[in-house]
């Protein structure tokens, strides 16, 4: 019922061409939602960082499960003119850090980053074939839950009190993998030695 509903909600709002820079990637393509304007920042128990591993691990399980060969990566991140200036600076520093890694890893060769309006970002994750949500997130989720056709991944860790057995869609897929604790970093700010630690 909420696909239905939001889908509807898409279709018209994208009728009138309220919502213009929408992204639509292939099936070769692999969507990452990464928040980090706010978190992990703000250090609260339900938002941490996922390890990279996590992000590999679901790219494989797209090949090789879902039978899709991944070659370009995409990044929506949640940094907006609204969050602290750090707080942008040390985004674009884990996009940075995080995307050569996992694309070195993965054999993956295209990349590009996206960030526009909080509408336009949702409904680019609602239409992406292969949707990785990178940390506890409700605006990813229900975007997740909005895909109607799309494979969806997601860390058990971020939701660890979420039934991981239900089937929100078929192509809904749970990845086991653990998290960044709070407790092992010393400074958010201090990417390269946080990105260190996410490649444990």
């Amino acid at each position: 019922l909420i696909s239905k509903c939001v889908k509807h909600a898409f279709n018209e709002m994208n009728k009138q061409a309220l919502i213009p820079n929408v992204k639509y990637f292939d099936e070769n393509t692999v969507v990452i939602h990464l928040r980090c304007g706010d978190i992990p920042f703000i250090r609260d128990k339900l938002y941490n960082l996922s390890r990279y591993h996590f992000f590999i691990d679901a790219i494989e399980h797209c090949r090789k499960q879902v039978n899709v060969d991944i070659t370009k990566l995409v990044i929506v991140h949640g940094a907006r003119p609204r969050n602290k200036t750090e707080n942008i600076v040390a985004c674009e520093g884990y996009v940075k850090n995080m995307t050569q890694y996992i694309m070195e890893i993965c054999g993956i060769n295209e990349f590009e980053r996206v960030s526009c309006s909080e509408s336009e970002d949702f409904f680019t994750l609602c239409n992406a074939s292969n949707l990785i949500i990178g940390g506890h997130s409700s605006f990813a989720m229900l975007a997740g839950v909005a895909n109607e056709f799309g494979n969806v991944y997601a860390n058990t860790s971020c939701y660890a009190d979420f039934n991981h057995s239900s089937q929100i869609h078929p192509r809904w897929h749970w990845i086991e993998s653990n998290i960044l604790e709070h407790s092992r970093v010393e400074n958010y700010y201090d990417v390269d030695k946080v990105s260190c630690l996410l490649q444990e």
